[in-house]
């Protein structure tokens, strides 16, 4: 009867130590399902852009800055660029539009500007920052910065732009001020 006894405890022994195999493997398995999704997570977040606009004026010397900068902590893929005056869309080829756009907010000043744009699929890198606009007014019929500022206030610009990762964001601003900067 001992021999029974100790052939049963073996047979029932192994079948706990096959059960506690089972149940750490499955806690094992499910720690990692959990760390890759985590590490999905955070590697999203380390790439996440941020565009934001940065205006400077030298009124001294007429002469007006409006840039765009990524001071995120990973690239942006610009998917759209727009502009617009009085909320009228400037509808032109791309590298057009802010020559336009110029022409309706000063129709009777002289200026040299400068301006980049931004095409589809863009990809902005981590803190690159790029000239929209420089403006420079000539003549003695120059605007004073006042009025500069307040002609810039009926502009706005808005761009959707995303992440390595497919988040999408937008940058909507009026004027100098940013309104919308996040994600959609």
């Amino acid at each position: 009867m001992d021999l029974h006894i100790l052939v049963t405890f073996a047979a029932n022994w192994e079948l706990m130590v096959s059960l506690a195999s089972l149940v750490i493997a499955i806690c094992a398995i499910c720690v990692s399902v959990w760390q890759g999704i985590q590490t999905r997570k955070h590697n999203q977040i380390s790439v996440t852009p941020h565009l934001t606009t940065w205006v400077e004026t030298e009124a001294k010397k007429n002469k007006y800055t409006i840039e765009l900068m990524n001071n995120g902590i990973g690239p942006a893929v610009i998917d759209s660029f727009s502009l617009c005056v009085d909320g009228k869309e400037i509808k032109s080829e791309s590298s057009k539009k802010i020559g336009l756009a110029l022409k309706i907010l000063f129709p009777n000043n002289d200026y040299k500007e400068y301006h980049s744009w931004f095409g589809n699929k863009y990809v902005m890198a981590k803190d690159e920052k790029r000239s929209l606009l420089d403006i420079i007014f000539l003549g003695p019929n120059a605007p004073s910065s006042e009025k500069v500022l307040k002609n810039i206030e009926r502009s706005s610009l808005k761009i959707i732009y995303r992440s390595m990762y497919d988040k999408f964001f937008v940058l909507e601003t009026k004027g100098m001020k940013t309104i919308t900067s996040g994600q959609l």
